[in-house]
């Protein structure tokens, strides 16, 4: 009697994911690069004071979104 082996993963498609993975990550590095080069070459400098300022507001913010619950009125059950 032959026996079948146990279904795995599609192996096949494995590799052609991992390339695909692969060129998206040197895509990633090489835009990370330049974006280095650029900003060491231009000079450019950055104030945390105003990166921080920017982070208080962000978070009161978020922390003054209503929930969903309060956001939708409640139903009444009082039909027309």
């Amino acid at each position: 009697s032959g026996e079948a082996s146990p279904p795995g993963p599609p192996t096949t498609l494995f590799p052609l994911r991992r390339n695909e993975l692969n060129d998206h990550l040197d895509t990633i590095d090489s835009n990370l690069d330049n974006l280095q080069t650029m900003l060491t070459t231009h000079g450019f400098s950055v104030d945390t004071s105003a990166l921080l300022d920017i982070q208080d507001l962000l978070s009161t913010q978020e922390q003054q979104k209503p929930t969903e619950t309060e956001a939708t009125p409640a139903d009444t059950g009082t039909g027309g």
